[in-house]
């Protein structure tokens, strides 16, 4: 069999989670979306915000410390994000 034939037959498995019987599921996996959405979009006006920090310091150590912190702690949060929806998704069963 070639490859291109394996390609074109693959069908990935169903979602086992979303499925008609698990409709009491959705809105919690939703919510996990939309709070991992919104933590990103504010971390990133946060490492923006540090960046903007760090650029205007002029070499002062307090700036700079505050801007490095500050950074740290939105990837920080990007992460907990990303560990939250992902475990989340463990618990339900969503892959």
């Amino acid at each position: 069999m070639s490859p291109s034939k394996i390609i074109e037959s693959y069908s990935p498995p169903p979602d086992v989670a979303l499925s008609a019987g698990n409709e009491a599921i959705k809105p919690v996996i939703n919510f996990a979306h939309i709070l991992t959405g919104f933590v990103g979009v504010i971390a990133f006006v946060v490492i923006i915000y540090s960046g903007f920090l760090f650029a205007t310091s002029f070499g002062e150590p307090e700036k700079l410390e505050t801007a490095k912190k500050t950074i740290l702690m939105a990837v920080i949060a990007i992460g907990m994000a990303l560990m939250g929806e992902l475990i989340t998704r463990f618990l339900l069963g969503a892959w």
